[in-house]
């Protein structure tokens, strides 16, 4: 849980193979952190309230996220990555 830190990037090092819920919430993201998309095991992640735009197409390779809090980015529309993710809640 990183959130509410005013962090503007978050390297991960490392392995986290079992990591299941990440909290990025709150914080001055404006790009997608691509080591997320190296994540197997994340069913939960938050990145809401930062300034995200544009989503890259890697989000698909979590095939087990359940969950993805995007509220109050700068998203203007849905990401291919989004469109092909069925399993979102």
């Amino acid at each position: 849980d990183v959130r509410g830190n005013l962090l503007n990037s978050l390297p991960l090092v490392g392995t986290h193979d079992k990591l299941q819920v990440l909290d990025m919430s709150q914080n001055q993201i404006t790009t997608f952190p691509h080591f997320i998309s190296r994540l197997p095991a994340l069913l939960e992640l938050d990145l809401s309230y930062n300034k995200l735009s544009p989503l890259p197409v890697e989000l698909r390779n979590l095939s087990q996220l359940t969950r993805l809090n995007l509220e109050g980015n700068t998203l203007l529309t849905p990401s291919v990555a989004l469109i092909r993710t069925r399993q979102l809640r």
